[in-house]
């Protein structure tokens, strides 16, 4: 597949900005390629675009999908729970999870929970360090580190931020051509008559979830918040 992203400058800013326009059109744009590669690796509908891993897992066999009933006041309801289940579902194939994935909301609601009585499930007096964590980095229940994506955040719907993927990422393997690339023109369109300058950027990516999914490298919770 090739990813593109036009941005279109006016002339007067190219002249009198020394190159900071043309600086600003190339961080724009690698900016614009990391969402977008992100948005397809997770949401890709596979029609025109990559398959990514929610859609293999949403339409591929129930099997990498585990029922869960979210409480936020129970230990058994908890997303440090639902990561077990998933983990369990993964140990029954001989897979061992190397990450979990959530959305950044899911992933603060997941260090919040807890009841009155029992307090946090995630000790904030010992820091994001708790439940076997990795000393420094993330927290990492039963040794599985646990990833915020705060581009699920950006997707908006609630099916996306209540998901949790957890697998041996390592599985999936992504694609790229050379580094994007850019070409520009000021008469292509109407640009000359707007007296615009045209950025486009360009860059091939390959990327397909299925094989490591429908091998069973993955399990999905489609609903951990309550």
């Amino acid at each position: 597949y090739t990813l593109a992203r036009i941005y279109d400058i006016g002339n007067q800013f190219l002249r009198q900005s020394r190159g900071a326009a043309e600086q600003d059109v190339l961080s724009e744009l690698a900016a614009a390629f990391a969402q977008g590669e992100s948005n397809y690796i997770r949401e890709g509908s596979g029609s025109s675009q990559p398959f990514g891993y929610t859609s293999a897992l949403t339409n591929g066999p129930a099997a990498f999908r585990s029922s869960f009933t979210p409480v936020a006041t129970t230990l058994a309801g908890s997303i440090a729970s639902a990561i077990a289940t998933a983990g369990g579902a993964l140990a029954g194939r001989g897979v061992t999870p190397s990450a979990a994935v959530l959305s950044a909301t899911s992933y603060w609601t997941m260090l919040s929970q807890g009841t009155d009585t029992a307090g946090f499930w995630f000790n904030p007096g010992a820091g994001p360090n708790a439940i076997n964590a990795l000393p420094g980095t993330l927290v990492s229940p039963f040794g599985i580190p646990v990833y915020p994506d705060a581009a699920a955040d950006l997707q908006g719907t609630a099916a996306v931020i209540d998901n949790l993927t957890v697998g041996d990422w390592r599985k999936l393997k992504i694609y790229f051509g050379e580094s994007y690339r850019v070409d520009s023109s000021d008469q292509a369109g109407t640009r000359w008559d707007t007296n615009l300058t045209g950025f486009r950027g360009e860059e091939e990516m390959g990327f397909d979830a299925r094989p490591a999914v429908y091998a069973g490298h993955l399990q999905m919770i489609t609903d951990i918040i309550a």
